[in-house]
């Protein structure tokens, strides 16, 4: 309901005004637009939020290195949101992939995008500019097992973004339990390290973002 979206992007604004009234000296090396979808919003919100993230930046220093980002999924993003991400010169957006398996996706209610979708949409990412591409990938989540996580390095192999980032699955839902054993998980965090590692992407063990 886009009532109610403008009513949360007036409540954001006020909240991050009287923040930043509060606190005139902050100095930014980033900043993350998401922790949800905003390219779910409507479009005449999101140009809101676009519109207080610009007045966000003007009113701190960002060092030389800020790299602000913002959180997207294939099937939210149009070329009319991706123009106004690049107009207000946000160079890095994260795709939310969860998973490659359309099973594993379905048990959440969700629905994925086509290899060749989310091909094009890089290509088109990339084409108008942006220079660092991530996905998001989930373990730990129902009906996966070793073969559908490597299926899922398969498929980040071919669409080779610049950064992959791992989050492990963690119910928020009251007397929702975990799929997996803290073993599993385990396992299937060392299942991905040693993939991506292989592909040339690098990080600590135990961190969750990797890069080329």
């Amino acid at each position: 309901d886009k009532s109610i979206q403008l009513h949360y992007i007036d409540s954001l604004d006020n909240d991050l005004k009287t923040f930043l009234n509060s606190h005139p000296n902050i100095a930014l090396r980033g900043m993350d637009i998401g922790g949800g979808t905003p390219t779910a919003l409507h479009e005449d919100v999101f140009c809101q939020l676009m519109d207080l993230y610009s007045y966000s930046v003007e009113y701190v220093t960002t060092s030389e290195d800020f790299e602000p980002s913002i959180e997207v999924t294939f099937q939210t993003l149009n070329h009319n949101k991706l123009s106004n991400i690049i107009g207000h010169g946000i160079k890095r957006i994260s795709l939310g992939v969860q998973s490659t398996s359309a099973k594993t996706l379905l048990s959440y209610g969700r629905e994925g995008a086509s290899m060749q979708q989310m091909s094009g949409w890089m290509d088109d990412i990339h084409a108008a500019g942006i220079t660092k591409i991530n996905l998001d990938l989930m373990y730990g989540l129902k009906n996966q097992s070793p073969d559908s996580l490597r299926a899922d390095l398969k498929k980040i192999l071919e669409l080779s973004p610049e950064q992959v980032t791992l989050y492990k699955f963690r119910p928020n839902m009251v007397n929702a339990d975990s799929t997996c054993s803290k073993q599993e998980l385990y396992e299937s965090y060392c299942l991905m390290y040693e993939g991506l590692s292989e592909m040339g992407y690098v990080a600590r063990f135990g961190q969750n973002t990797f890069s080329r």
